[in-house]
């Protein structure tokens, strides 16, 4: 399990930060291809710890964000180069000193500003 130890203070933040969102949790263990595929292809935004989920990103439309949680002594930038090909915006926070596969504290106003600005970029998409 790579969910950040702060989870729940991450998603409580984000709720009241910007109540106007949906702010949708999952774990897709056990979800079939097809519906994970209509997940991320229905994601403006997509915050989640380096791993294989994170592939799905493939499925994402141009322009939508992946907020990547990357241990900053293992961190692999191998999703930073596919987001990069496939025209998302990609954006990370880096856990400094940790390793993949700890449990680790993600820093939340970190992760609150990383969301405003994707959010500020989808609206000047729009108009």
């Amino acid at each position: 399990n790579r969910q950040p130890q702060n989870h729940e203070g991450i998603m409580r933040a984000c709720r009241e930060q910007f109540p106007n969102i949906r702010f949708w949790e999952q774990n897709f263990g056990g979800w079939s291809a097809q519906k994970q595929i209509a997940a991320f292809n229905q994601a403006h935004i997509v915050i989640g710890a380096h791993g294989a989920n994170l592939a799905n990103m493939v499925y994402m439309r141009l322009n939508t964000t992946v907020l990547e949680y990357v241990p900053g002594r293992t961190g692999n930038p191998c999703y930073y180069g596919m987001a990069n090909r496939l025209g998302l915006d990609y954006r990370m926070v880096v856990l400094h000193g940790k390793v993949q596969g700890q449990v680790n504290t993600v820093p939340v106003p970190e992760v609150l500003r990383h969301i405003s600005d994707a959010l500020s970029r989808l609206q000047a998409l729009i108009r």
